[in-house]
């Protein structure tokens, strides 16, 4: 990044500028350039910049609803006719990628790169205007229901680069203000997703260690924890105990993250009795989870021991969880061993 800025203002101004900023003036140059081109043709720069903004929050609009994705987002703005201008446009400058990982879904519009500069892009379009950050959240909402993990995985990340300054003392003011407006748009998300079964990409995309979303990650696992515990018990599905013993096995971590250690044993002992009956059923299928699950319990009845050994652990309590059954589901579905997605820890 520094050697393209370095190109316009000097290698000294270059390696001057922390790596975000470097990043978000990439990020404005890029914006501009499409601003340029949708001028040419009539469209206002903001209008090109906020598409081009919300193609990066979903990771690439999948080409199949390209169209119908661009005009909600116009009809939004009021400028419904700029559409058949936009897209060719779009398709253009962003086309269609081609990556292995993506050979069985639908071809999406490429996003810019590297993908710090992207997450730049989605900064300088939706904030610095009153206008344009008052409505970001919403921008982000749609953006996560249209992407689902891709958009959960470009947030995490977003939040994960430029959300940092909320703990980092030498962050500029700049930095902070940013960093504040993001973690807003996450907790927008969370406030306004109704169904809890819809934050699960959400869940998936957080990293197994992190420092400045640790405190949302233990919340967020819980409240997943807790709501596919409750539909375990109401309708016995397997994929409810499948994903209800991985959430439980994960909320142990992030309870341990955050000095909760005793809380984070005892969701551990509930996540391997609930394994523990998986792989009573389907010993093919779950033991190696369960493996994983006692591994986990041991390593907090260490750290309990130690705690209570040494200094304080550090404290608070959280709702109860659910009180899982302790026998196996009386139904495993012979797929069910696929269905196990939550990440392992």
């Amino acid at each position: 990044m520094a050697g393209v800025i370095a190109l316009g203002r000097g290698p000294r101004a270059a390696l001057a500028l922390r790596h975000l900023e470097a990043a978000r003036r990439l990020a404005r140059r890029e914006l501009a350039r499409f601003a340029a081109l949708a001028q040419t043709r009539g469209v206002t720069g903001d209008v090109i910049c906020h598409i081009v903004a919300y193609n990066e929050l979903v990771d690439g609009i999948p080409i199949p609803e390209l169209r119908e994705c661009v005009a909600k987002e116009l009809a939004i703005r009021a400028r419904s006719a700029d559409a058949n201008i936009i897209l060719p446009l779009l398709q253009q400058e962003l086309p269609p990628r081609t990556r292995p990982e993506d050979a069985d879904r639908s071809p999406r519009l490429a996003t810019l790169q590297p993908d710090l500069i992207g997450e730049a892009a989605i900064i300088e379009a939706f904030t610095g205007d009153p206008l344009r950050e008052l409505g970001a959240d919403k921008v982000v909402g749609r953006a996560y229901a249209l992407g689902g993990g891709e958009a959960a995985r470009v947030l995490i990340r977003l939040l994960q680069d430029f959300a940092y300054a909320l703990e980092d003392e030498s962050a500029t003011e700049q930095e902070k203000t940013t960093a504040r407006r993001v973690m807003g748009w996450l907790l927008s998300l969370l406030q306004h997703v109704d169904d809890p079964e819809h934050l699960l990409p959400l869940v998936l995309a957080l990293p197994a260690q992190t420092t400045i979303l640790r405190e949302q990650a233990a919340e967020l696992t819980e409240r997943l924890a807790t709501f596919f515990g409750q539909e375990a018990e109401r309708t016995d599905e397997p994929i409810a105990w499948i994903r209800a013993a991985g959430l439980l096995n994960n909320l142990s971590v992030r309870l341990s993250d955050l000095g909760r250690r005793e809380e984070a044993l005892t969701v551990a002992e509930e996540a391997v009795r609930l394994r523990r009956g998986l792989a009573a059923a389907r010993p093919d299928a779950f033991t190696p989870d369960l493996a994983l699950s006692l591994n986990n319990l041991a390593q907090h009845v260490e750290q309990s021991r130690a705690a209570r050994g040494g200094a304080e652990s550090g404290g608070g309590s959280g709702p109860p969880l659910p009180r899982p059954r302790r026998g196996a589901p009386r139904r495993l579905h012979p797929r069910s061993g696929p269905l196990a997605q939550q990440p392992r820890q």
